[in-house]
Order: C-alpha cells, then structure tokens, then sequence
C-alpha cells in the first residue's frame, strides 16, 4: 500500500474518531439527511434488542436491513465505532485498488492500440500516460474518506458504509476477474 494512502486513512480515521468523541454525534445520528428508517442505528439497536426477547425484528416496522447485519452486529455492538471506521477504510482502499486495476487495463488497451496504429495523428495528444493517471487511485481513495456526506454517515453510524464497503469490495472483485 502506498504512503499517501497509509497517511490519508490516519487522517481520516482521526477526524472520524475525533466526532465519535464529542458531542456532534448525538446530533449528527438524529439528522435526517445523514440517516433514515433504513439505516438508522438506533433501528439497528432496536432489533437487537427484539432479537434478543425472542421476537422477529422484521414482525413490525422497526428493522429494515439485512439478517447478516443483525447478526454481524449482535457480536459487534460494543464495538460499532470501530466497525464504522473500518468498513469506510476498506472502501477506500478496495476504490483505490480498483481505478489501480483499471487504469493499467486502460493503458495496456491503449498501447496495443498504439502498436497496431489505430489512432489517428491528431489524437495522440489526447491519450494518457502513466504519469498522469497515477495519483487518479489516490483522488479517488480522498474524495470518499474526505467527503463531508461519509464522514457524518459514519459517525451517525449509519449502515450505507457497510453496503459500501460491500459494492466496493464487488467492483474490486469484478475487476480483478
């Protein structure tokens, strides 16, 4: 893993850690536009707890995700932060691998396009190279750590970063074949 993203996920994880401590984020998981029924947290507490007396969470219209979250998260709870903060870092990082992989099939395509002279004289000057792309990973791996919208889903623990991190890891997955 390259130094800049080893430094960007310590940046974010301190301004994530820094919110879960103050007092923002009671307000912040009471926001409507950071959570909904869908994700909210305290949804998620609350079928717990149904769970626990016995009682279908889905019978009513308190829970609204998955089994396997329930269940990740029944021998989670104590540690919902940390889950939190780490779901964002594996997005991160499986979005910063996967423009890695996919910038190298862009160039491997464009070369041999290069080789077999299939592109007109006037539009090289368009085409990338690899020194250009190469902090593309990177950007992309800072606008989602950094993004204001992930930072407050985060610390309002809402369940988009879980679903997240699983499409990134998807894609990533995808990419790789």
């Amino acid at each position: 893993m390259a130094a800049p993203l080893t430094l960007l996920l310590i940046v974010a994880v301190t301004i994530r850690a820094v919110l879960f401590r103050s007092s923002l984020a009671d307000l912040i998981s009471e926001r409507v536009e950071v959570v909904s029924p869908l994700n909210a947290w305290k949804r998620v507490v609350e079928g717990l707890a149904l769970l626990d007396l016995g009682v279908s969470p889905y019978s009513g219209d308190v829970f609204h995700e998955t089994p396997l979250i329930i269940y990740l998260f029944h021998f989670l709870v104590d540690y919902a932060e940390i889950v939190f903060v780490v779901a964002d870092g594996i997005t991160a990082v499986a979005l910063y691998l996967s423009v890695q992989i996919y910038n190298k099939n862009v160039f491997r395509k464009q070369k041999y396009a290069l080789e077999a002279d299939r592109y007109p004289a006037d539009c090289l000057e368009l085409l990338r190279s690899p020194k250009e792309m190469f902090y593309i990973p990177l950007k992309v791996a800072m606008f989602y750590l950094l993004n204001p919208f992930t930072i407050l889903s985060c610390v309002a623990k809402s369940t988009c970063g879980l679903n997240n991190a699983v499409i990134a890891l998807f894609i990533l997955c995808t990419l790789k074949g």
